[in-house]
């Protein structure tokens, strides 16, 4: 559970990046399926087009496209990889020395405007847990019906990361296709290096 807390709260550094960095040809169709679950996730008026870049196991040894965009003074920020997609912001107010119920309410009430988080997302401060300065929740298992209500919320008060799984709506896929198994491959085969 720790690992998908943590996943896509950092960034890679540019050394990372230039390291790992896939050519756009590569990523094509991974960022042609970005493209449609950002259409399906974030509200219109938060979202623009960005030109996501993509890297070879960057993502907790995964492949991952990154991009951001800003929205008046809201920058967002997408990290997606082959499972998830993770979105990262602000809170309107910073709430750093907040209750990790608190904390979490603060970003249900974003998240409720930026993705129009439905009913299962209001018990989700009662579910708050700590991990250091992060409080975190997910909805629960029962109410888990597809990619909309599949989320984990991870803040440390002033910023906020909305992890969601990729599911469809398919209730035997939501069953037997939960966010724990290992990363698998994503953009095409990466060349081997020349000696």
């Amino acid at each position: 559970m720790e690992s998908t807390i943590t996943e896509g709260l950092t960034l890679p550094s540019r050394e990372q990046w230039r390291r790992n960095a896939a050519p756009a040809e590569v990523t094509a169709a991974a960022r042609e399926d970005t493209g449609r679950w950002l259409e399906k996730l974030i509200r219109s008026q938060y979202r623009k087009e960005s030109a996501l870049g993509g890297a070879w196991s960057i993502i907790d040894g995964q492949d991952a496209l990154i991009g951001s965009w800003t929205v008046g003074e809201r920058l967002i920020q997408v990290i997606v990889t082959h499972r998830r997609v993770h979105v990262r912001t602000k809170l309107p107010a910073a709430k750093f020395k907040a209750s990790n119920a608190e904390k979490i309410s603060a970003a249900v009430a974003l998240g409720r405007e930026l993705f129009g988080l439905g009913a299962e997302s209001a018990e989700l401060a009662k579910a708050a847990r700590g991990l250091g300065d992060f409080a975190y929740a997910a909805p629960k298992p029962k109410d888990q019906k597809g990619f909309r209500t599949c989320y984990l919320v991870v803040t440390d008060g002033v910023s906020v990361k909305y992890s969601f799984v990729k599911l469809n709506d398919d209730p035997a896929e939501i069953k037997g296709n939960r966010p724990f198994a290992p990363p698998r491959p994503w953009f095409r085969e990466r060349p081997r290096a020349v000696s």
